[in-house]
């Protein structure tokens, strides 16, 4: 079968809006049935997602590592056409307290395109996707996914958004407001337990990491836009 690779390159701008994109890319799709947008179907279709993901994550994770980068997430989904998604970031980034990963701290365009290239390359060898995807390596950017233990511990205190599978009530006051959309500050991390604690509008949330379908930050876009503006003065001036 021929495998049209694709590799797309994003860069978080600080010229007008954090949403800013600089990309290179060449594309290539595959057909494939998706399940029923109901909870089960979600989960069903997670472990499936997950066990693929796994598969990558073990053959593309050493690979980010030899290039100096740590591998913070891998997405392998079905849009128009299938999608492999990796995010990759500089290792021990600078973590503004409350609000996430500090401005400038972004992989370049070069080092994703080399990356890209590399795993290109392997994935069609060890032809672990056995259909036509694309192949995207970017930068996390400002709204940087959580998924690892580490993340949520390094990010206590910042505001994120996450998302369940399954609608969750609060803990305080107890059973109030099920949801299965969040947006809040991250306060508490429990690894015995295996959960999360989210502080919604005076409303706390407890939620199992295995019940996290997604969750990346969400800082102030006005308070990082104004950091970001201050650090490009500093830099110029000194």
């Amino acid at each position: 079968m021929t495998r049209l690779l694709f590799a797309k390159f994003i860069l978080p701008t600080s010229s007008s809006s954090p949403s800013s994109l600089y990309f290179a890319s060449v594309m290539c799709s595959e057909n494939v049935l998706l399940g029923r947008s109901v909870t089960r179907s979600r989960q069903r279709w997670h472990a499936v997602s997950q066990s693929m993901e796994q598969q990558l994550w073990a053959l593309i994770e050493p690979v980010v590592v030899d290039h100096g980068f740590e591998l913070v997430e891998l997405e392998y989904v079905r849009q128009k056409e299938w999608l492999v998604r990796l995010f990759i970031e500089r290792p021990n980034v600078t973590i503004v307290p409350g609000l996430g990963v500090a401005p400038g701290e972004g992989v370049g365009l070069d080092d994703c395109a080399k990356v890209s290239r590399e795993l290109s390359a392997i994935l069609d060898v060890e032809d672990v996707v056995s259909h036509q995807y694309r192949l995207e390596v970017s930068s996390p950017g400002v709204q940087r996914p959580l998924r690892k233990w580490k993340d949520y511990e390094a990010f206590l205190g910042c505001e994120v958004k996450v998302r369940s599978f399954g609608p969750i009530a609060a803990v305080e006051p107890d059973g109030a407001n099920p949801s299965r959309n969040f947006s809040g500050v991250l306060d508490a991390v429990d690894r015995d337990k295996e959960t999360i604690e989210l502080l919604v509008d005076n409303r706390r949330y407890r939620i199992p990491l295995n019940q996290i379908a997604k969750a990346h930050l969400d800082p102030d876009m006005e308070e990082w836009m104004a950091l970001a503006k201050k650090r490009r003065k500093e830099s110029q001036s000194g």
